[in-house]
């Protein structure tokens, strides 16, 4: 056998070759002519013929196609506005055609229907009181109730407290009887004066500071467009920092922030004209605050002064102690409150948080030049 495959020679390679090639050509003839009468197949009962790897193939189609469950939205908050009389409009998303059940304090005071969309507004009655007063959402679509993650604090400012009307003097007949004429003449000014205060007083209500809570803090929700910039809230975080919000033209490019006409640090502004940041190392004390908007040119087209006391750890400590509710407040300093707010749901511990109130008086000349002032020079 050796012998004849060395015979062969060079030849054997051209032999097994045209053999290999012989096998594959018959194979492939087989596969195009008669390995369509003896392919295995399934016939249904009206003759449809319908090949197993065909089947096999769609099957494994269908388990890579199952598509994936989607979680349920939450519900969320676009804006709630209220008038002084309480009236209120509460708007917002949540899952298309859900039920969105609106709580006050955990209590349901108002409902609405989610569009197809997933938008959703209600009108409720929130009358002031002198508590704060936390509103939340739920959602119910299907068997499933989901509620929201952000949350609106409604604050009160403190009312003026009114003056007393003074007790008036007893006087004797006869002086009565000479001063009956002029009493008569001033009886009707008198009355007046008398409605137009009990007006006033009842036209008094406390404003209502409308707080946004949510994973990146707190902030006023929806507030009105500024041409200046404003400050917002003053506030301390779980370490105890100062953190500062508020407002200025969407086209400013940051507001400098100064502690007793000295920088302490330089705020971006957001394309939507909000603008926060924390305050680093700011000891006990009274301080000056000024916060000033710069244009991209450079300049400082607006500026705002506030008095600023910095609080100490333990009133800090004494705002969150017994704390029974999501927020508590204690007065401060004159004519503010601070805060507490449990944000335990979003890994945070206590923010007390103080709403600085609009006040002409704040606002100074952007012109003037303050000792220790920062100014950016061109390129």
């Amino acid at each position: 056998m050796s012998k004849f495959m060395t015979s062969l020679g060079g030849n054997a390679g051209a032999f097994l070759a045209g053999g290999g090639m012989a096998v594959a050509l018959g194979l492939g003839a087989y596969l195009a002519f008669g390995g369509q009468e003896h392919a295995p197949a399934s016939m249904s009962t009206d003759g449809t013929q319908t090949v197993q790897s065909t089947i096999q193939s769609a099957e494994q189609t269908d388990v890579k196609q199952t598509p994936e469950v989607s979680e349920t939205k939450a519900p969320t908050f676009d804006e709630l506005r209220r008038e002084p009389d309480g009236t209120t409009i509460i708007a917002g998303r949540a899952e298309p055609l859900s039920d969105v059940q609106i709580l006050v304090d955990g209590q349901q005071i108002g409902s609405a229907t989610a569009d197809s969309t997933g938008g959703f507004a209600a009108i409720a009655s929130l009358p002031a009181t002198g508590d704060a007063q936390v509103v939340s959402l739920t959602a119910k679509s299907g068997e499933e109730m989901t509620a929201s993650v952000d949350e609106i604090i409604l604050a009160p400012s403190a009312v003026p407290t009114p003056t007393p009307t003074p007790t008036p003097t007893a006087v004797e007949p006869d002086v009565a009887e000479a001063v009956q004429t002029d009493t008569e003449s001033a009886e009707t000014a008198v009355t007046s004066s008398i409605e137009s205060a009990e007006a006033n007083t009842q036209a008094e209500q406390p404003r209502v500071a409308v707080l946004k809570s949510d994973a990146e803090g707190v902030s006023l929700l929806s507030p009105a467009i500024t041409s200046e910039v404003a400050l917002d809230t003053i506030g301390y975080s779980e370490l105890g920092e100062v953190q500062l919000t508020g407002r200025a033209q969407p086209d400013s490019a940051r507001v400098r922030v100064y502690l007793n006409n000295q920088s302490v640090i330089s705020l971006p502004v957001g394309s939507d004209g909000r603008w926060k940041g924390d305050l680093p190392d700011v000891d006990e004390g009274v301080y000056t605050l000024r916060v000033d908007e710069v244009s991209p040119a450079g300049t400082v087209s607006s500026r705002v002064e506030t008095p600023f006391k910095r609080e100490s750890a333990q009133v800090l400590a004494q705002a969150s102690a017994n704390e029974d509710g999501p927020i508590k407040s204690i007065t401060v300093q004159t004519g503010a409150t601070l805060w507490a707010i449990a944000r335990d749901r979003y890994g945070d511990g206590t923010l007390y948080v103080r709403v600085v109130e609009a006040n002409e008086d704040a606002i100074r000349n952007p012109d003037l030049i303050y000792p220790g002032q920062v100014f950016d020079l061109p390129n």
